[in-house]
């Protein structure tokens, strides 16, 4: 029997691999919780899953995503690329 690897969708206007890799190593404990808390899980597994979109994020979670990143200065947030300032 072949065992097939499935697969995950990525939703890359959920994913915030952009604004994540913007937060200082020092602050990211912080920010993880926070964002956490916004999401309702408790799942390191799960949260990184949600940076990668592979969980659409729910409008209703937007501004509390924004509101944590914004409050360490952070504003481009949305999408699957580490950040550049070349991507500007």
């Amino acid at each position: 029997m072949e065992t097939r690897k499935t697969e995950k969708k990525v939703v890359p206007e959920s994913a915030f691999v952009t604004g994540w890799s913007q937060v200082p190593p020092c602050y990211r404990e912080d920010v993880m919780s926070r964002l956490m808390e916004a999401f309702g899980i408790n799942s390191k597994v799960t949260f990184y899953a949600r940076m990668r979109g592979e969980v659409e994020v729910r409008k209703s979670q937007i501004e509390g995503i924004e509101e944590v990143f914004h409050s360490h200065g952070i504003t481009d947030i949305w999408g699957l690329e580490p950040y550049s300032k070349s991507n500007q």
